[in-house]
């Protein structure tokens, strides 16, 4: 099998990145992923693990954490989602994406574990796309003789393909309202679904909570016994720019990390926690220049990237709720003097009132567009939308039409922001990086 083909033959199967759940129901569990993992002699057993779950910040800590370790001379596999243009960026060892040719041999393999079971025939055991890409991941892992993964949870937590593991320690970075027509429609519902990855006599590491997320976080942890830790307790953030940010933790003072925004002290001082309780567990030795090392080489694109484009600032931010989208006021607020020229795209369950007033708070200029992504909202659509909040929305029925206007529009240095979902960001960086 091709890389292609593998690509394909993993389309062929229910993918809720793409389609709503109100459009096709199906059952939610572990049982397909356990199965198919027993038959491949459970690969996800022959490393240790650290799990990360949350709404925001969980790509960008998990990722922070694989760069220092692996500054530590750990060997570290990392599994994210979702990808911004190539589906080999969600399974790396090291720095280095999985080949196309090793990725069409995991799937090829667990292609045929699937034709061949009885078990899979049943339309309530035939698994989803993010089912055999993860259990893709963990063979891989495996055929690599990593040192250690770590896992980012796709949706949710309890029964997201990735709580089959037994992490080492469970993270859990900051939670808000998101997929709540999978979670639940509360903070609590969506909480509790989220911390059932913390496992029984286990370390978690969480991030700033609301107090009705930390108390269901809390309820958790005393009911499996596990032991809480926050990386916010010994640390301080000295100061945040166009640069990255620059913080203490514990004892290591004056530590920089090139990833912009505030919020990304929370999540490197969270990334670190959990390597404070690697090394208890004698996995690493926390060295300074390790650390420091790690931290400069941490990448994570999509998340307050800034791109210099001749004369043009672009920021691209893949906020997509309210509670992101305040987030990323605060932060343009904070990096930049003028107000952005604002590129905006949605994807249908996440288009909703509290988020257009959160979006009237970043700027009141607004460009409105559409992805190719099957969700995406029509461009028209948004902008009858947003023009009831803000009528001098202007269309542009893509998003790299959408840049060209925004250029034309920049007459006086403003930054131009793309923002409002992922998809929207890969394709404007597919512009500005050709």
């Amino acid at each position: 099998m091709t890389f292609q083909r593998a690509v394909e033959y993993l389309d062929s199967y229910i993918n809720y990145e793409k389609v709503s759940v109100l459009k096709k129901r199906r059952s939610f569990n572990l049982r397909r992923v356990r199965y198919l993992l027993k038959r491949l002699g459970c690969p996800h057993q022959a490393y240790p693990s650290v799990l990360i779950a949350g709404t925001k910040g969980k790509g960008s800590t998990a990722a922070t954490l694989k760069s220092v370790l692996r500054a530590h001379g750990l060997r570290v596999g990392l599994y994210t989602s979702p990808h911004l243009s190539s589906i080999r960026e969600r399974i790396c060892v090291n720095n280095t994406q999985i080949s196309e040719k090793e990725f069409a041999a995991c799937i090829t393999q667990l292609k045929k574990h699937i034709l061949s079971d009885s078990f899979f025939k049943s339309e309530l055991h035939r698994p989803t796309y993010f089912e055999i890409l993860t259990v893709a991941a963990f063979m891989f892992f495996q055929k690599q003789k990593i040192d250690i993964a770590v896992v980012e949870v796709g949706l949710g937590g309890r029964l997201d393909a990735t709580n089959v593991l037994q992490p080492l320690i469970s993270v859990i970075t900051r939670i808000g309202l998101d997929h709540q027509m999978f979670l639940g429609r509360t903070l609590p519902a969506i909480a509790r679904e989220k911390a059932a990855i913390i496992k029984k006599n286990q370390w978690a590491v969480i991030a700033p909570q609301v107090p009705v997320v930390q108390k269901v976080i809390q309820d958790r942890v005393q009911c499996v016994h596990a032991c809480l830790h926050s990386g916010m307790n010994q640390a301080k953030l000295i100061a945040h720019d166009l640069v990255g940010v620059r913080f203490s933790w514990r004892h290591f003072q004056k530590l920089s990390l090139p990833l912009v925004g505030a919020h990304q002290f929370e999540n490197a001082t969270t990334a670190l926690e959990a390597t404070y309780l690697l090394q208890r567990l004698g996995i690493c030795r926390l060295q300074r220049h390790c650390i420091e090392k790690g931290l400069k080489e941490v990448t994570w694109p999509g998340r307050l990237e800034i791109i210099q484009k001749k004369s043009n600032c672009f920021v691209l931010d893949g906020a997509h709720n309210q509670e992101s989208m305040h987030v990323l006021w605060k932060s343009m607020r904070h990096l930049f003097s003028k107000k952005p020229i604002l590129i905006l795209a949605f994807s249908s369950d996440k288009l909703n009132r509290a988020i257009v007033g959160a979006v009237q708070k970043i700027s009141q200029s607004i460009i409105v567009t559409q992805t190719k992504h099957a969700r995406a909202v029509p461009a028209l659509q948004l902008k009858r939308y947003i023009m009831q909040a803000l009528p001098n929305t202007v269309l542009a029925p893509t998003v790299p039409k959408a840049i060209e206007k925004a250029i034309q529009m920049n007459h006086n240095g403003n930054p131009i922001l793309v923002t409002g979902s992922l998809f929207a960001v890969a394709e404007a960086r597919e512009v500005l990086f050709t």
